[in-house]
């Protein structure tokens, strides 16, 4: 993950924490409070202050410090408003503790427990409570944008992912290998609408070198196993292929060997019907996006279908 997605992961977690530190503070802290005898509050409360700063106060300045930190770096997926709400949402029960808590609780130091002081507290109280639970549930929605269950095969979903972009990059693969996936198919067919119909043109789609249009340069063994081992996925990728190129769209196929997620090298190869280096090659995702990211800004292959080899 990259900072952003750390710092918004962080966050999300200190924002609930805080939320449940000033509900079990305010609602059963303050509302026992009451129950103390007033010989023993003074020393209770000279007691338990400290621990307030060190596990509410403290938590939630770091909590400030993150969503500032966010209107930086953040998840793509996050617009910046949110993070700022957020900030301010974070922000207004610092205010109301300085002006009106703080006050409070240090006459309690002085004077020891006052009914009319503990119920200006509580009353308060509820200008932290609320703009925290307001908070929670603006990270729940910003995490819903965050990690998200797409559905390809919905139409609408499809349109929201497209509308208002310059390009799409398609790396859709089916769970199965053995078998075919028309959802892949329906899926790619409702992009491809979607794209003509939003004015979206440029498209760079992830095919594989088991297609049999790239099946020459394969080795002996290759040659072999290829069709019997992906010949229910190659077959779906090489009807997703006829759709691209009889679309309008200026699009790219890349057809890439055995992926993996080892560490990217910048070394690779492409172009039409490369020989591989090895018996069974085998190439990074990163080396791959990195190529793929880089076709799709220069635009050098539009109209083509090559192989990357490592």
């Amino acid at each position: 993950m990259n900072v952003g997605s750390w710092l918004f992961l962080l966050d999300f977690a200190l924002v609930f924490y805080v939320l449940g530190a000033t509900f079990v503070e305010g609602f059963v802290n303050y509302r026992t409070w009451h129950l103390i005898g007033s010989a023993e509050f003074r020393v209770y409360h000279r007691a338990v202050s400290p621990k307030i700063i060190q596990f509410l106060v403290a938590p939630h300045s770091l909590t400030l410090v993150l969503t500032l930190g966010l209107l930086w770096w953040r998840p793509a997926a996050v617009p910046l408003w949110a993070i700022w709400i957020s900030f301010a949402l974070n922000l207004l029960p610092v205010v109301v503790t300085a002006v009106s808590q703080v006050p409070i609780q240090l006459e309690f130091d002085r004077s020891g427990m006052s009914s009319s002081a503990l119920h200006r507290l509580v009353r308060m109280d509820w200008l932290r409570s609320i703009p925290h639970g307001i908070n929670a549930v603006l990270f729940i929605w910003a995490m819903s944008r965050v990690i998200c269950e797409g559905d390809v095969v919905d139409r609408g979903a499809g349109e929201a992912a497209v509308r208002g972009n310059d390009a799409v990059v398609c790396a859709l693969g089916a769970p199965n290998l053995l078998k075919r996936d028309t959802a892949l198919v329906v899926g790619m067919h409702n992009i491809l609408l979607t794209m003509e119909l939003e004015g979206v043109s440029r498209l760079s789609y992830l095919s594989a070198d088991t297609v049999r249009d790239a099946r020459d340069q394969l080795n002996p063994l290759r040659k072999v196993f290829v069709p019997l081992i992906f010949r229910s996925s190659s077959a779906d990728h090489e009807l997703i292929e006829a759709m691209i190129k009889s679309s309008r769209l200026d699009w790219s196929i890349v057809r890439p060997p055995m992926l993996t997620n080892e560490a990217p090298t910048g070394h690779y190869r492409s172009g039409k019907h490369l020989q591989a280096s090895s018996i069974i090659p085998r190439l990074s995702r990163a080396d791959l996006a990195s190529f793929m990211l880089e076709e799709l800004n220069d635009g050098s292959l539009v109209h083509e279908a090559v192989e990357v080899m490592p």
